[in-house]
Formats: structure tokens, sequence, C-alpha cells
């Protein structure tokens, strides 16, 4: 109990700490929710795979390229894509997650196969994409490295992304 009580204190003198993902493991952690699928108006059916995110530090916004399919249920014609957005993040202490938010589109395009209209397609895709991004849970910090910070008296507060990639910083509780 006295090596508790003392690594608590030790929290007080060290101050902020941070754990760090590089761009590969966001990327890796980022595939395990993929893919995404989300019908529109009973008319549109929408999957969104195989993301790949690129750290920028100077922005502290994640940029994401994505892969884009698109079925018109009513014509029957398929749309395949691209779609690019960045993003900021934050750590939602309640489900002790990492986010996506503020998702804003950067490029979006759709080859089409078939007739109907392509315009109101694009536009219905990046409301959507951006839509099924906003808040959308990139990781989840585990309960056992949650209660290892507990135990060394800290908990996550901020993400940022650094030089070195994706960091959460941890401070001592208050």
């Amino acid at each position: 109990a006295l090596f508790i009580v003392a690594l608590t204190g030790c929290a007080q003198v060290l101050g902020p700490q941070t754990l760090s993902w590089s761009e590969a493991e966001v990327n890796r952690m980022l595939e395990k929710r993929f893919p995404m699928d989300k019908r529109v108006l009973e008319m549109l059916d929408v999957t969104v795979t195989r993301p790949d995110v690129k750290l920028v530090a100077v922005s502290n916004r994640p940029a994401t390229d994505l892969h884009i399919t698109a079925l018109d249920r009513l014509f029957g014609n398929s749309y395949h894509g691209r779609i690019a957005v960045e993003s900021g993040l934050r750590y939602e202490p309640s489900d002790h997650t990492l986010r996506l938010v503020d998702v804003r589109l950067s490029a979006f395009s759709l080859d089409k196969t078939g007739t109907a209209p392509r315009v109101p397609l694009q536009r219905l895709g990046a409301v959507l994409v951006e839509t099924m991004l906003d808040d959308a849970i990139i990781h989840r910090v585990s309960d056992e490295k949650l209660a290892r910070l507990a135990q060394f008296g800290y908990q996550p507060e901020q993400v940022r992304i650094t030089d070195r990639g994706l960091e959460l910083t941890v401070v001592p509780r208050r």
C-alpha cells in the first residue's frame, strides 16, 4: 500500500505523461472499424472501406482517404469512388474512446455505372460519409490500461497529433 501511495505522489511530481501510437498503429486501429455500411432514405446503400490515415502534426488533424461504394436501389446503378476527409480528434471519458470530430470533406469522386444523375449522388454521398465518420470511434483505451493509469494516479485528458504520432496526454488526477 505504501508503494502505491508513493507512486500516486510521483504522479503529482512527474506531471503529465503520454500514450502514443504511430501512424501505422492508427491505421491498424481504424481498419478494425471498417467496413461501415449505411442506407440512406431507403434508396442508397453506401459502404466505406479501406481507410488510409495520415497524421498531420501541423494542423493537428488526421487526413483520411477512403474507398466508397454506393448502390442506387431505385435504378440499380452502382458507384465506386474515393473520398478524402480531414477531422479533429477528441478523447471521450464516458467510454474511454478516441473519436473523430469535425469531419470535413476534402475530396470526393465517383465513377458511375448506369444512368442515374451523378451530381445529387455525390452531394448525398459526401454528406453521408461526413455523417458516418463524425464522432466515429477509432480506438478504445483498454480497461487494463485505464486501471494501470489510475493505480499510478493518472487519468487521460487530451489527444493530439505530433511528429511522433497520435498522443493521448494523461495527467495526475485532480
